[in-house]
């Protein structure tokens, strides 16, 4: 009777720990990327995963800012008039063969951190954000890689990923999710005039 009750309580405790393995924490879930098929069949596209929904850019390109950064613009969605757009901004003195981080840059930082963000739009009219603040910390899981870029030709290349950890949008935006994670996202888009 004795090792009954010890193997039942063994048991227990066994599915007890099991259970609390299986919840999992508050971490997102790593994705690999290469395991995920988000094409597209242009010569110049971006796709990505956002909150692990595939999405492809129905318009994407890049241009050089007044301040001769490098502003990539992923135009997402539109959804009941109003677009979405991912904005990446490139300092002229970021080292592209390195790996860059996205967070905020208010020019007082590093230039290999540059300051990224997705907006929501109606018209010209910006109806919000996900965005970071000054006082947010680097996190190693938000960058930008750039795969190719040659300043003779029109053509920039690359992937990132980006945890957006504020959300300030309109009411008005319904579809507007709680929170903004991108994943395997990667581009080939060309200079706009």
């Amino acid at each position: 009777m004795k090792k009954t009750i010890l193997l039942i309580i063994i048991s227990a405790m066994t599915l007890t720990a099991c259970q609390k393995e299986n919840t999992g924490t508050n971490e997102p879930t790593r994705i690999n990327c290469e395991e995920i098929v988000c094409e597209s069949e242009e010569a110049f596209f971006a796709t990505c995963l956002i909150n692990e929904e595939c999405k492809e850019a129905v318009g994407a390109g890049f241009l050089y800012s007044s301040n001769n950064n490098i502003l990539i613009i992923l135009g997402i969605d539109q959804v009941n008039g109003i677009g979405e757009q991912l904005f990446i901004s490139v300092s002229e003195e970021a080292d592209l063969d390195s790996k860059i981080s996205l967070g905020w840059n208010n020019g007082s930082r590093s230039p290999q951190i540059v300051h990224a963000w997705y907006q929501y739009s109606q018209g010209a009219s910006v109806a919000g954000y996900f965005e970071f603040e000054k006082s947010d910390e680097l996190q190693e899981e938000d960058y930008l890689i750039i795969d190719y870029y040659n300043g003779d030709t029109t053509i920039l290349e690359g992937h990132f990923q980006v945890n957006f950890p504020h959300k300030r949008v309109s009411s008005f935006v319904t579809h507007a999710p709680d929170s903004m994670r991108i994943e395997c996202g990667q581009f080939r888009v060309e200079l706009t005039q």
